[in-house]
């Protein structure tokens, strides 16, 4: 039989990417949900079978990464004020709130470690500007690498961590005239 070039996956409305799954090939997504508030889910290409990951009806969840324990993942999610996006790690037995976000951003994870307790979040602020930062998972405590709310040159895309995991290539605006990449030390 002919391929298709173009085959409908999902079919829930206001569908948002989020990320291939090397381990299980799951690729997962962000659906709008008709009470307000974003579920995660995700689809076996080969097969076109969903999984529902969240079920908070209400509650906003943001999709973050895969992790490479037991089939887990990342997310940020407003379960404890609709305003404010807390990161959290989900695995099929159990949901924990590794930071609690207190600033007026929203944060999604870029890199995680667990045996070494540090996350490395992108934070949009409130005004558009956006930073790299670290989280330290056991004290919560966040140290920001790049630019705050008040910097102007922290437009940040195409975010790569670097092979050996000590840097992270971004795209930036700089001096708001031209692109380029920029090697961010961890």
């Amino acid at each position: 039989a002919p391929r298709t070039p173009l085959q409908q996956l999902t079919f829930q409305g206001g569908v948002r990417p989020g990320a291939w799954d090397e381990t299980s090939g799951w690729l997962s997504y962000e659906v709008s949900g008709p009470a307000g508030g974003q579920q995660l889910f995700a689809v076996d290409p080969d097969s076109g079978a969903t999984r529902q990951l969240t079920d908070a009806p209400g509650v906003g969840h943001h999709w973050g990464q895969w992790t490479p324990d037991e089939n887990g993942f990342l997310c940020t999610a407003n379960e404890r004020d609709s305003s404010v996006f807390d990161l959290v790690h989900v695995t099929e037995c159990d949901r924990t709130r590794l930071y609690e976000h207190n600033h007026d951003s929203r944060i999604t994870p870029v890199g995680w470690e667990p045996s070494e307790a540090q996350l490395l979040i992108h934070e949009t602020h409130a005004n558009g500007h956006q930073g790299l930062a670290v989280v330290d998972t056991e004290t919560e405590s966040l140290t920001r690498l790049t630019g705050g709310a008040d910097d102007h040159r922290s437009q940040l895309r195409s975010l790569q961590p670097s092979p050996d995991g000590d840097a992270v290539y971004v795209i930036t605006e700089r001096d708001r005239d031209r692109r380029g990449v920029y090697r961010v030390c961890l």
